[in-house]
């Protein structure tokens, strides 16, 4: 056996063990991490699908231009807060027990629509497949870029007309 033999064993069993310590800490630093992994988009117009049947876990959002959009079960907070519904929404509670309605995606994308419209800086230029199909366009009023920030496994088709 050759010295330059032994040599290049010697440096391939050294990378393979610095490899796999290498792989092993990127695997552990991603799980760490996988929840609050977001994406940032910048277009001037945003459509949203949404995925259903999902589960809206507690950490995910939507920030459009700041405004953080977050999930809730309770009708009371989707009515008065920057809240959209999860994947039902409790009407009351008695005693324990919760009378409940199931939503859907046109439901998610009414309600987000309808927050949108109400702050004068968007419009909504697809209302009538909101309403039958759940898709929701959005544009800015004075034709700016929307800023998009969404959790990498916020449950939605996210479609940007142009990207910058």
């Amino acid at each position: 056996m050759s010295i330059l033999t032994a040599f290049s064993q010697s440096y391939m069993m050294l990378m393979k063990k610095y490899l796999f310590y290498f792989a092993l800490l990127f695997v552990f630093s991603c799980t760490n991490n996988s929840v609050t992994t977001t994406c940032t988009f910048n277009s001037d117009e945003v459509v949203i699908d949404y995925i259903i049947p999902s589960d809206f876990d507690d950490h995910l959002k939507i920030v459009i231009d700041g405004m953080e959009f977050r999930h809730s079960y309770f009708l009371d907070s989707i009515n008065s807060g920057n809240y959209l519904p999860k994947e039902r929404i409790i009407i009351f509670s008695i005693d324990g027990k919760e009378a409940y309605q199931v939503t859907n995606k046109i439901t998610i994308a009414s309600i987000f629509a309808r927050k949108l419209r109400n702050t004068g800086n968007y419009k909504i230029s697809n209302g009538a497949q909101v309403l039958t199909q759940g898709i929701l366009k959005i544009t800015r009023v004075d034709d700016k870029d929307i800023n998009l920030i969404v959790n990498r496994d916020y449950p939605a088709f996210i479609n940007l007309k142009r990207c910058k």
